[in-house]
């Protein structure tokens, strides 16, 4: 149960993530703006991801 929580939270990021960079672009979206958008702390986005090149490249290899 607690890694599908995990796996929960992190598909909302990344998902978040998606959406903004869609919308804008990956340089013009800012990490607030992905945070905002998935309704997680900063905290969490670290919990996951190393630093927002780290989530890019996440980003990149789900689509893929």
């Amino acid at each position: 149960m607690a890694n599908e929580a995990v796996k929960g939270t992190r598909d909302i990021i990344l998902e978040a993530g998606h959406k903004a960079i869609t919308a804008k672009s990956y340089h013009a979206c800012g990490l607030k703006e992905i945070l905002d958008l998935a309704g997680v702390p900063k905290g969490s986005f670290y919990h996951y991801f190393k630093s927002k090149d780290d989530f890019g490249l996440q980003l990149i290899e789900n689509s893929t």
